[in-house]
């Protein structure tokens, strides 16, 4: 399972869910096409909830409309034959969605949770989504006097779920309490050094000294993010 102790000497951290998943299923199956039948699994449970949602909130004409630009959207085609994470985090993005837009009660919003955990795994993107959730239960409170609590808590233990085992687990392999990506720092100073260009591009730690001295993921991290607030 991911992490495992030589990954403490990796530059990061990535994707632990999506990583874990893949290795689960390729213990039932061990050849190149289950992660392809993953990500095509992944990839029809996206355009479903697409069309569910949309159907929800604004109708069936509206429902088809947005199935169908999804398909005809073709890098989605593509993307089932490459062993990336965004297939994983936006399925689990969705599936939060899904449950959440459910009734308010604890059992859905546990579920929601647990898949917001799954794509923290993934992705700390998800955050913003949680805090839009957080967000719209103050209004309800403040305007609706409406403090139903019970689905409040469902996400956060369903979040919890997640972080803590996975947190512990990998704090037992490396050292470290990590749940999420740790692609951050990286991000960061890719996106703001003089020759960024928008895609991956490290080539201004190359030639870094004191970058190339650090030894683990979390002291690379530390000086990265450093070098990116510089930046």
């Amino acid at each position: 399972w991911f992490p495992y102790p030589q990954t403490i000497y990796d530059p990061w951290l990535a994707s632990l869910f999506h990583v874990n998943l893949g290795a689960l299923f390729l213990r039932i199956h061990y050849a190149p096409v289950t992660l392809h039948l993953l990500n095509v699994a992944a990839n029809l449970t996206q355009l479903y909830l697409v069309y569910r949602l949309t159907l929800k909130f604004f109708g069936e004409q509206s429902a088809w409309i947005a199935a169908w630009m999804y398909v005809l959207y073709l890098n989605r085609l593509g993307l089932v034959v490459l062993n990336l994470s965004e297939l994983t985090f936006t399925a689990c993005t969705l599936l939060c969605i899904w449950f959440y837009v459910q009734k308010p009660v604890f059992t859905w919003g546990l579920l929601s949770g647990l898949m917001a955990g799954f794509a923290l795994g993934c992705r700390p993107l998800i955050v913003a989504l949680l805090l839009v959730y957080g967000l719209v239960w103050l209004w309800t409170w403040r305007y609706k006097k409406w403090n139903n609590y019970t689905q409040l808590i469902g996400i956060v233990l369903g979040v919890l779920l997640f972080v803590v085992p996975m947190g512990m687990y990998s704090k037992s392999q490396t050292g470290q309490f990590v749940y999420s990506t740790t692609t951050g720092p990286i991000n960061l100073l890719m996106s703001g050094f003089d020759g960024a260009t928008g895609v991956y591009n490290d080539s201004i730690l190359k030639n870094d000294s004191v970058y190339l001295s650090k030894k683990t993921f979390y002291e690379k991290g530390e000086y990265i993010q450093a070098r990116a607030v510089q930046w």
